[in-house]
């Protein structure tokens, strides 16, 4: 198919062009949800329902368990600097 010129698979085309349009009619229908996060959550439920191979937060860096180390910022703290 010639449509598909710009080397997108015809999956990637048949999601992308129903969520652009649900972004944009979805304002006109109801002010209550918000469009971007039904197609976020319409995403979600596309790759999980059809099991798509999909990058992940930790595939593409690390997720650290707990807390950056604390400390003190070394701020020169005199009169010239308050006023």
């Amino acid at each position: 198919m010639r449509i598909l010129r710009f080397s997108l698979s015809f999956k990637l085309f048949c999601f992308i062009i129903p969520l652009i349009w649900h972004i944009y009619a979805l304002p006109k229908l109801t002010k209550v949800v918000l469009a971007t996060l039904t197609a976020i959550i319409a995403v979600f439920g596309i790759v999980a329902i059809f099991g798509i191979d999909t990058k992940t937060v930790g595939d593409i860096s690390s997720i650290q368990s707990g807390f950056p180390p604390f400390h003190i910022p070394s701020v020169a703290f005199n009169f010239e600097i308050l006023c």
